[in-house]
Order: C-alpha cells, then structure tokens, then sequence
C-alpha cells in the first residue's frame, strides 16, 4: 500500500535538458540576481547586513526577501516578507507575488532567507527558492 517516493538529490545544471518547465534551472526566477542564504537564522540575519552595507557602498539597489520576524533588522533597502518563519503554508504561498514585486522595484539584487526543511511543504519551498536563485547558495 506504501508508496516510495525518491527526491534526486542534484539539481540540473544549465546545459542540461528538462523533462518539463518546472524542472528548468531557474523557474521564475525574479530579473534580478538572487542569493539565497542558508543557515541558523540569526546567522543568516547576520550575513545579509553585512553584504547589504557592502552592496550599498557599491550604490546597489538593493532587495531583501525575508521573514515578518526578520523585517525590523534591515535598514534602507526594498524589504518584503514571505510571512510567519513557522508557516511554511503562508511563505509559498506568497513566494512568486513577491518575486514579481522585486521586478517592480528594480533592485540590483536579491537576498533571501532560506527555510531549512527537509520534508514536506518546507522542503519544496525550499527548492522553489533555489531554483528562483539560480542555485546561488550562501551558507553561514
């Protein structure tokens, strides 16, 4: 009765072909690059005002897509929210209106804050984040 279910555990490279668009490397991806940052989450918190000083220096426009939180910790930049860090439901949900928002503000760049799951609904938000970074993995 017990279905098997195997998550491949690469993801495609550029040059190779996909099976169907949802595979592509870099499904509906935001027009600006995307990072994705990865790790305990003050640590991420951390890392991205770091690179957002570094980023402003440079005169980047930049965008910071993060958790409701997390928003009160950056400064100066375009920041939205996915939603509650504890609803993974509500952060998919809103994940891709706000990738196109990002669009619309024409920033530079993108930081974003990773779920770290390894099941279920996290896990393919997860990956829906990866792929929206091109696989861009910053890991703290």
């Amino acid at each position: 009765m017990g279905t098997t279910v195997r998550v491949a555990s690469s993801s495609p490279s550029p040059d190779q072909p996909v099976r169907s668009p949802g595979m592509k490397y870099t499904h509906y991806a935001p027009k600006a690059p995307l990072y994705l940052y990865l790790g305990e989450p003050n640590a991420v918190v951390q890392a991205q005002r770091a690179r957002i000083e570094e980023l402003v220096k440079e005169g980047k426009r930049v965008g910071v897509l993060t958790y409701d939180q997390y928003l009160g910790c950056f400064q100066a930049t375009q920041k939205l929210s996915l939603g509650c860090y504890e609803r993974p439901a509500e952060a998919a949900q809103n994940l891709y209106q706000l990738l196109r928002r990002f669009d619309e503000l024409e920033v530079d760049i993108i930081l974003a804050h990773g779920y770290p799951s390894t099941d279920g609904l996290g896990l393919a938000l997860q990956n829906r984040l990866a792929k929206a970074a091109g696989f861009r993995l910053v890991w703290v």
